[in-house]
């Protein structure tokens, strides 16, 4: 899958560490947020700087078994008082090949995957004691 990095088996071992010790679960969600970020750090590099407002917005999340990047800027006008979601437009005007995110996660997919072997390799050793 293009733009993603899936680790087989993550769903079934986060879910018997919830029920072994949800400490160390939550630690796995924030080793995947972690992760996440080195990927937002370089959409921020990346991303044009017209206001700020695009840069500012780009942000890290983890839920459950996902962790990914949000960018979540708005423009308003009079036209869209509500405003409307520009940074969907600028990737869109870069052929369908994004503009800053997916070539942030392609230019991080090696630091991702080693930041996440370290987590679980984390979770692993405390678990042992």
């Amino acid at each position: 899958m293009e733009g993603r990095i899936y680790i087989e088996g993550l769903a079934d071992f986060r879910r018997d560490l919830r029920r072994i010790d949800p400490e160390l679960a939550k630690g796995v969600r924030e080793g995947l947020k972690d992760a996440a970020q080195i990927v937002a750090y370089e959409a921020q590099r990346r991303a044009p700087r017209r206001t700020g407002r695009l840069v500012a917005s780009v942000r890290a999340f983890a839920s459950g078994n996902r962790a990914g990047v949000r960018v979540t800027a708005r423009k308003v006008s009079r036209a869209y008082p509500g405003g409307y979601p520009y940074p969907r437009r600028i990737e869109y005007e870069a052929g369908g090949r994004g503009a800053f995110v997916a070539p942030a996660l392609a230019a991080k997919q090696v630091e991702v995957t080693r930041r996440l072997g370290y987590v679980l390799d984390d979770v692993a050793e405390i678990w042992r004691g």
